[in-house]
């Protein structure tokens, strides 16, 4: 019977770490396990990309390592869920059964030197001890000279318990309060986000400046906790965050306003019309003047820029029609039969048409090979169906713009690399034209998506930046609110 050469080495590597205390305390080279806590990152390269990984090592209970894993280019992530280490040897790897990352090395001063192994290819790696403290300078630390409390509520049906963090001034009476919600994808509370914490520090300044801030857990991250089969309303969440704001006894209940990130931005204007005496909104990096089927569109758009015209106007015209399929049906599978109708006419009508075919990872000779077909609907399901994406592909401005009655300060990058500033700018004065929406856009040059400011606009850079946030939007957030909800 052959041997899983995997689980042979795990195996071998096990009975090593037994014996391995022994004999290195014999030897004298016995390390903490404080030698190997914090966070390390490499270097490494994939589709011509240069990226780092990043690996987070925390100590648990009981002596043992916690290990998280990230990587500054998404496609390239180690999967790494366990970790041993004894003397001055350190070994990850996965328990998933479909996972077969595995790492190899020994700790040197501030490296770890070793073999990273994926699908029987190894190579070799140096992980480096990353500064957080010094490459992170705005993320506040304890004491903080304001209330930090740690809060809890249900949504309405009862099958989501939402944790956060409420920071509020020291003192009596009420504040001025403001909602974050955060972005698409799960978040924690601070928004961690290749080791940055904006929502954090957005927190921290607006509380030392006198405006209360409540952040959450996204549903299953961190310490919110969902029940299986929960039904997903993401605006219905912050109406409940709404909620339970205005029943806490240090907020300012006609004082209230919401701050969204991303998608985030999109919901805080949903709410805004659920909340009619809601003071003020903040939308950051948001598409809030286009729908949600024309924003993919156009972002999906921009990887046929080489296409000849008539070509990309085919494809592009099959994918709004899937996206505007997936937002109406009254099901996903309903939604599934529709568009494989939708796919085979439109295959008849281009079946010749190559460049058009190759756009949607298809070829003329399996135009009619159904399984090549359904492999593509597939992946389109896969990644569009997700609760964040279905829930954009359901944004509608002209459904919010002409029901919003507070104000609304929308906030841009000009180095954002999904939206483009004169574009949405175009849109929104569009919008204000037709509907009396008090809305004032402001574009910060050099602010990525991602609130920093940077040189480019490139997703990769991220990490290597050390601010988290502009200065220059915090400012611009703590003057605008502090007029909007009357702060002192």
């Amino acid at each position: 019977m052959p041997v899983d050469f995997l689980i042979l080495k795990r195996l071998t590597y096990f009975v090593l770490l037994l014996i391995g205390p022994f004999f290195a305390v014999s030897c004298g080279q016995q390390r903490s396990i404080e030698a190997v806590c914090g966070v390390w990152t490499a270097e490494d390269s994939l589709d011509d990309v240069l990226y780092k990984h990043i690996l987070q090592l925390d100590a648990m209970e009981g002596g043992k390592l916690a290990v998280s894993t990230k990587a500054t280019y998404l496609r390239a992530t180690m999967w790494f869920d366990t970790v041993s280490f004894s003397g001055d040897s350190v070994y990850f790897w996965s328990n998933h059964p479909k996972v077969k990352d595995t790492f190899e090395g020994k700790l040197e001063g501030d490296a770890i030197v070793g073999e990273f192994e994926r699908n029987g290819q190894s190579r070799r790696m140096t992980f480096r001890r990353f500064n957080l403290q010094a490459h992170r300078p705005q993320t506040p630390t304890r004491p903080f000279p304001y209330v930090e409390e740690e809060v809890r509520f249900a949504n309405r049906d009862s099958s989501v318990v939402f944790a956060g963090t409420f920071t509020y001034p020291e003192g009596g009476g009420r504040y001025p309060t403001v909602l974050i919600i955060s972005g698409s994808g799960p978040q924690d509370r601070d928004g961690d986000m290749f080791l940055h914490d904006p929502y954090l520090v957005i927190a921290d300044y607006l509380t030392r400046h006198g405006i209360a801030v409540l952040r959450l857990d996204d549903r299953n991250v961190g310490e919110t906790v969902e029940a299986p089969g929960a039904d997903v309303d993401f605006v219905d969440d912050a109406l409940c965050a709404i909620e339970f704001l205005r029943g806490h006894g240090r907020v300012a209940k006609n004082r209230m306003g919401i701050i969204g990130h991303s998608q985030g931005g999109l919901i805080a204007m949903d709410a805004a019309v659920a909340v009619p005496d809601l003071a003020a909104v903040v939308t950051l990096g948001s598409p809030i003047s286009v729908t949600g089927p024309d924003f993919f569109v156009k972002h999906i758009a921009t990887f046929f820029r080489d296409m000849s015209h008539s070509s990309k106007e085919k494809a592009v015209g099959l994918i709004t029609e899937i996206f505007l399929t997936i937002r109406d049906a009254p099901s996903k599978w309903a939604a599934a039969d529709l568009i494989l109708e939708k796919v085979k006419h439109w295959l008849q009508r281009n079946r010749d048409d190559e460049e058009a075919l190759a756009a949607l990872g298809l070829t003329r000779e399996n135009v009619g090979d159904e399984k090549a077909i359904e492999k593509m609907l597939k992946e389109t399901f896969e990644r569009y169906f997700t609760r964040d994406r279905y829930y954009i592909l359901s944004y509608d401005p002209d459904a919010i713009f002409p029901s919003i009655s507070c104000p609304v300060l929308a906030v841009y990058g000009g180095h954002d690399n999904r939206i483009s500033f004169p574009e949405e700018k175009e849109r929104l004065d569009s919008l204000i034209g037709r509907w009396p929406v008090e809305l004032e856009p402001k574009c910060f040059a050099r602010v990525n998506h991602f609130l920093q400011t940077s040189n480019g606009k490139s997703d990769t850079e991220v990490f290597e930046l050390d601010e988290t946030v502009s200065p220059e939007i915090m400012e611009l957030l703590k003057r605008w609110l502090t007029e909007q909800l009357h702060a002192d």
